[in-house]
């Protein structure tokens, strides 16, 4: 995804389980703080300034308990790793 290398894996790693029709994996989170049924409604589109190498894998953003949350295309960020690309 082109992203800064994340931090070393520890005790405080945290591992978010995903699946898609086509793949299921583990993908590397900096933190999860709940999980919950989000209505449509509540979603933004991505921000006009989101890196251009981003916008594949970003749906949109919302807020949550005041922090910003991105939701992320978990079938392109599949395909795309899959393909060699992530």
């Amino acid at each position: 995804l082109h992203i800064p290398a994340p931090a070393p894996v520890d005790e405080h790693s945290t591992i978010l389980l995903g699946h898609t029709n086509t793949m299921k994996s583990g993908i590397r989170v900096d933190s999860v703080i709940d999980v919950v049924d989000i209505p449509q409604g509540v979603i933004q589109p991505p921000p006009v300034n989101l890196p251009e190498q981003l916008r594949p894998y970003v749906t949109g953003l919302l807020h949550f308990q005041e922090k910003a949350v991105t939701i992320l295309d978990l079938e392109q960020i599949f395909t795309h790793y899959v393909q060699g690309m992530g």
